[in-house]
């Protein structure tokens, strides 16, 4: 910033400073966290009994229970989030909102790691239902590729080799 001649130095602009103090905060949270709880966000450790029993009791409409496991998490992740992020409308603990970068970060990151596998918007397949679902499988990795084994995918497969 100048006025004139005079010219004040800044060594970190507020913004970064600021930030950098959250995100510092943010991350000590998340290896916290990480370390008092399993990995219940790993493919192979996600249980969904309960999403699972939602999805089966409503009509068949744009969401089906028999999703990919990578796709349930990403619903999951998203409904945490909106937890997280509702929370911050009435009391809440102090991290809240500091561990809700945690969650956007996860999910963003989950996200990417979904579309880059399977080709596949994973927001578009809710809001365009089973036909969309279908490309989704129809992009999935083959047996072979060794990035999604065929037997984490509960919906059957058609018309691939």
């Amino acid at each position: 910033m100048s006025e004139g001649k005079n010219v004040t130095v800044i060594s970190k602009a507020s913004f970064n400073k600021a930030a950098e103090a959250t995100i510092e905060k943010s991350l000590a949270i998340c290896h916290q966290r990480g370390n008092e709880y399993s990995d219940s966000w790993a493919l192979t450790n996600l249980k969904t009994p309960w999403l699972d029993n939602l999805l089966r009791d409503r009509p068949m409409g744009s969401i089906r229970p028999d999703l990919l496991p990578a796709y349930k998490r990403l619903i999951i992740m998203a409904s945490l989030l909106d937890v997280k992020l509702s929370r911050l409308s009435g009391d809440y603990k102090e991290d809240t909102a500091v561990d809700s970068i945690n969650y956007i970060g996860a999910y963003n990151s989950m996200r990417m790691e979904f579309e880059e596998q399977f080709k596949i918007d994973p927001l578009r397949a809710i809001l365009n239902g089973p036909n969309y679902q279908a490309q989704m499988l129809q992009n999935a990795p083959s047996v072979g590729d060794g990035s999604y084994p065929l037997s984490q995918l509960s919906i059957p497969r058609t018309g691939r080799s």
